[in-house]
């Protein structure tokens, strides 16, 4: 990039023709303009960008779980943002027109859980938990209520006035850690959700659960369950 040291021109910015002018510490730069970028339409390139999308909508719904964006922080190197972890560790679990059952709703495998019962439907999300049992080494002394966080992911839209997929995130309240009996969760869709639930043919649920001490402060996580 060429620099114009005498302001001949006056300060000019901008484009003209093919020159770009740029300020830059009171110096006025001349570059070319560069070629504008046109993305390709090949099979491969719409198929990483829908995967990209995908991936971005995944990521997004995950990140507005207040508890789950504090965890992933936590995991995400400093240079990164709770999303872009969250986005670089599930675009392996995204293809181009369908989230896989491998995603991560936390940054990790998490304490084992099992269950009894899991529905998902266009009112809520319910499920019942197996007895957590003691080897999941949770500490109940710092370790006091435990909560659902849930993203819904439908797709295979049966109305063409809305997007080819929609994602729903929801959490349960919280109740008290019990290691020995089994627990079960709701987590409640709005009005709005319902409906939009009902636009799409096909969903799955993507589902973890947080444990959380007396502040609500977000402490170890489970594996993610998918129902």
């Amino acid at each position: 990039m060429g620099k114009l040291f005498k302001n001949v021109l006056g300060d000019p910015s901008g484009a003209v023709g093919k020159v770009v002018f740029k300020e830059r510490g009171g110096n006025i730069y001349i570059g070319v303009r560069p070629k504008p970028y046109m993305p390709g339409n090949g099979t491969d390139a719409v198929s990483r960008r829908m995967k990209f999308g995908l991936t971005g909508k995944l990521s997004t719904a995950i990140n507005s779980i207040d508890k789950l964006k504090t965890i992933w922080d936590l995991a995400t190197p400093s240079n990164l943002s709770p999303y872009n972890g969250i986005f670089k560790a599930n675009y392996q679990n995204v293809t181009p027109d369908d989230v896989s059952s491998t995603v991560l709703m936390a940054p990790g495998v998490g304490f084992k859980i099992t269950t009894s019962s899991v529905e998902v439907t266009n009112t809520d999300v319910s499920v019942t938990l197996n007895a957590l049992g003691t080897g999941t080494e949770i500490d109940t002394l710092v370790e006091t209520s435990i909560l659902m966080a849930v993203v819904v992911y439908s797709k295979g839209v049966l109305d063409p006035n809305y997007k080819e997929n929609y994602f729903i995130s929801l959490k349960s309240s919280g109740q008290m850690i019990n290691l020995v009996n089994p627990l079960t969760f709701t987590a409640t869709l709005s009005n709005t959700e319902s409906q939009m639930f009902d636009k799409y043919s096909t969903h799955k649920g993507f589902i973890t659960f947080v444990t959380l001490d007396d502040l609500g402060n977000p402490i170890r996580f489970s594996n993610t369950i998918v129902g």
